[in-house]
């Protein structure tokens, strides 16, 4: 699975952000919105395996939300398993939770952790970890 990246936090809707792929694939940081979709305002960089970089507009990403989990503690219905494209990049991954309940109970309810990823990069099977942040899914219980 290759060595792990330092994780990165960002403001808005969400982020998700794969671990390395070894010397195989790449990184990718696309900001899922609720509904699937990135939002317009996200930010995202394709991370090669020599380190070198270039940045993904709205329009080289594409996510599917496959499955949903609802939050037994705040009611909050959060994604809990996508599919998230690169087209031009030849990259199909699935992103799904390590364990469904990483939900964080602050003052503003998130869902926030791990999760593993599988898929192919240019045909190649590829897998990683990652982590996931979700925001914007409902900050009070019951929504």
């Amino acid at each position: 699975m290759g060595d792990q990246r330092a994780r990165e936090r960002a403001g808005g809707v969400g982020l998700v952000r794969p671990a390395a792929f070894g010397r195989k694939g790449p990184d990718v940081l696309p900001a899922p919105q609720e509904g699937g979709g990135t939002d317009p305002f996200s930010a995202g960089a394709l991370v090669l395996p020599d380190g070198s970089h270039r940045p993904l507009s709205p329009d080289d990403v594409r996510i599917e939300d496959l499955e949903s989990w609802r939050s037994p503690e705040s009611g909050v219905r959060y994604p809990s398993r996508w599919r998230l494209r690169l087209p031009h990049e030849g990259l199909e991954l699935e992103v799904f939770p390590r364990i469904a309940d990483q939900e964080l109970r602050t003052a503003v309810r998130y869902w926030e952790g791990a999760v593993g990823i599988r898929g192919t990069s240019r045909g190649e099977r590829v897998e990683g970890e990652g982590y996931v942040e979700l925001t914007g899914y409902g900050e009070t219980a019951g929504r």
